[in-house]
């Protein structure tokens, strides 16, 4: 699989976003949701910017890859 990095952190964040649903659920207290919560966001945040690294990388290495106006436009708009 070309990115099973990617794969592999996604999986793990599934993981955590089951564990905020059974910590609901359970009625934890709001302050440990809001840090499992906190942590899910930027897990997310760095697979994103690791799945953008690698596409750019991906481009510089193999000359026949490359990003359209639009693609580059939806980067730059899923990290803001």
């Amino acid at each position: 699989m070309k990115h099973q990095s990617i794969y592999n952190r996604l999986r793990r964040i599934e993981g955590q976003i089951r564990g905020i649903e059974e910590m609901i659920a359970k009625d934890r207290p709001t302050e440990e949701i809001f840090v499992q919560l906190a942590a899910a966001k930027s897990s997310l945040s760095s697979t994103l910017s690791a799945f953008i690294e690698s596409l750019l990388e991906q481009k510089d290495s193999d000359s026949k890859i490359s990003l359209t106006a639009e693609q580059i436009r939806l980067i730059l708009r899923s990290i803001k």
